[in-house]
């Protein structure tokens, strides 16, 4: 039962990130409080963690990366679940063909878990001790700083109506 809420907090995560391209422009990424977008969450983080003026640049940078990352995978994700639906509604469908689809999206998928640990190690890598053991707290009481990786499986959009 522990790994449930665990699961359920990291794909908030990853859920929140489909919402970053969105507040792009308007330079309010994230939400206010401590939860899903409290990692990407650029005037959260300055305060919780006493970022200096370059600290948050850096910050916003590092966001600016991850969520061009974010719309990469998004933007790939649509043909590659257009294309699986296609070949499972075949009339005799390949299984190897399926399956090739299938990995197609859990690659796709793992490209978001390779961008968010990029920004990670690059945003800790920029912190004091003080404000690294503070993150880590932080990471930790949203579930994510127990160095178990909750495999989702991919999640296509809903199929378009054909009527």
């Amino acid at each position: 039962m522990m790994s449930k809420p665990k699961t359920l907090v990291l794909a908030l995560l990853l859920g929140s990130l489909c919402v970053l391209p969105a507040f792009a422009d308007h330079g309010v990424p994230g939400s206010a409080g401590v939860g899903d977008g409290a990692l990407t969450n650029p005037r959260f983080l300055s305060r919780y963690l006493n970022l200096s003026s370059a600290q948050t640049t850096q910050l916003q940078s590092f966001l600016r990366t991850l969520q061009t990352a974010e719309r990469a995978v998004l933007t790939a994700r649509g043909p590659l679940c257009q294309q699986l639906r296609a070949d499972v509604g075949a009339a005799s469908p390949n299984p190897t063909t399926v399956g090739t689809d299938y990995l197609a999206l859990i690659d796709n998928q793992d490209r978001v878990k390779i961008a968010l640990t990029a920004f990670d190690t690059s945003f800790s890598g920029i912190l004091s001790s003080d404000q690294l053991t503070k993150y880590d707290h932080l990471k930790q009481a949203i579930g994510l700083g127990d160095g178990k990786r909750a495999d989702l499986l991919p999640e296509c959009p809903p199929a378009p109506a054909t009527h």
